[in-house]
């Protein structure tokens, strides 16, 4: 499976695979198609973090940390997409989300 897309930055390449449980399965379920433009990838998962997302061949497309703080790491460029696959917004309105319950915990402070 090649990692590296040489087609329009907005178009998917390849699907990859999101475990249960995780924030990104919340926002894309079981499945979801990326653009993938790397030639590296995770090999070992340091601790407190866990694999969210991976593609067929087993390469690591995202990670995730557990707990409360929203940490999560992913191998392809939703940014390139969203004006196109509008689903990848999701991500960026579920960090702003966690964004904006932070100050609002720390202004109640």
């Amino acid at each position: 499976m090649k990692h590296d897309q040489y087609n329009n930055t907005s178009d998917p390449s390849h699907s990859i695979m999101i475990k249960d449980g995780t924030r990104l399965h919340d926002l894309y379920g079981n499945q979801a198609l990326i653009n993938s433009f790397h030639h590296q990838a995770i090999k070992d998962v340091a601790p407190g973090f866990e694999v969210s997302a991976w593609a067929k061949d087993g390469v690591i497309e995202a990670i995730e940390k557990q707990g409360e703080q929203f940490v999560v790491g992913v191998q392809w460029h939703p940014e390139m997409m969203a004006k196109e696959h509008t689903s990848m917004l999701k991500l960026f309105k579920l960090f702003m989300e966690h964004v904006q319950q932070t100050a609002t915990k720390k202004v109640n402070i």
